[in-house]
């Protein structure tokens, strides 16, 4: 089949790598320079993990979690760093039981840390004595950045055409290819009628080297 991705964020370039692989024409258009800071696929971490208070992604991470290490080992490459998820607030926090349901549902490996053993895990982290963690060992970091060109790397090799700075009009592409993918992540209101609202995210970075896991603070 021809196929057209319609951006090169890590879900664009994902569809187009899996489709290259198993032989299609792919052809992907992204409306910048590759590699660009504008979406939310770049920069030098992000975090991975199989705990979700949502449990439909945790499990469709079942099947997509072990895909990092298919990709490390298909391009001979370290993309994840594996060192573990604190998902901590109050004891009492809806989000924290859903987190856990959906791990004990799912059969995912977790544990249920208290102030002493989240301080065991991270010596950094003090928790309010009304407080707790789950601690998952199936979650970490991996670097964004090398994981976009890793991705786009293997797929030129199975003969990815790229067209960058590209507007492409989705329907217009369809009438010479056999299917459209829009991977257009905060733009898809361009191309499809969804209530998606787009907010700016801020954060920050502590200048200091924390090692341990990686946390989310339910808050």
């Amino acid at each position: 089949m021809r196929i057209a991705v319609i951006g090169a964020g890590i879900c664009g370039l994902s569809a187009a790598r899996t489709l290259c692989k198993r032989g299609h024409r792919v052809s992907l258009y992204e409306q910048h320079d590759l590699f660009q800071d504008r979406g939310s696929s770049h920069g030098a971490s992000r975090i991975v993990r199989r705990a979700y208070p949502d449990a439909f992604y945790t499990a469709c991470m079942a099947e997509a979690y072990p895909m990092w290490r298919d990709l490390e080992i298909a391009s001979g490459r370290n993309l994840l760093t594996e060192c573990g998820l604190l998902y901590f607030g109050h004891r009492d926090s809806a989000n924290l039981r859903k987190v856990s349901d959906g791990l004990y549902s799912l059969n995912v490996p977790y544990e249920i840390a208290d102030v002493a053993r989240t301080r065991s895990l991270l010596p950094q982290l003090n928790l309010a004595e009304d407080e707790i963690a789950i601690w998952t060992p199936e979650a970490g970091w991996v670097n964004a950045a090398e994981t976009l060109r890793t991705l786009h790397d293997l797929a030129k090799t199975d003969g990815l055409e790229v067209h960058p700075n590209s507007n492409a009009d989705p329907l217009e592409l369809a009438k010479n290819h056999d299917a459209v993918i829009v991977a257009a992540g905060a733009w898809i209101t361009r191309y499809v009628p969804l209530p998606v609202k787009v907010t700016l995210q801020t954060f920050a970075y502590v200048n200091v080297q924390v090692g341990g896991p990686v946390w989310i603070e339910d808050s």
